[in-house]
C-alpha cells in the first residue's frame, strides 16, 4: 500500500503521460515497436488485437 508520508492517507496512484498530463489507459495508449525492435517484436506489436467487451 502506498501512503502519503505526512498524512498517512492511502494514495491512489495513476500513470500519467508527462508530455500531455493525461492519464495512460488501455483505451488511449498502446505499445509500439521501438527503433531496435526485432522483426518478431514488430510483428507482435503491429498485429491488431481483439477488443475487450464494451470497447470499439
Amino acid at each position: 500500500m502506498l501512503v502519503d508520508k505526512e498524512t498517512g492517507a492511502r494514495a491512489d496512484p495513476i500513470l500519467v503521460d508527462r508530455n500531455t498530463g493525461k492519464p495512460i489507459t488501455e483505451a488511449t495508449h498502446a505499445n509500439a515497436p521501438g527503433p531496435a525492435a526485432s522483426a518478431r517484436v514488430q510483428r507482435r506489436l503491429t498485429k491488431p488485437r481483439p477488443q475487450k467487451d464494451g470497447q470499439q
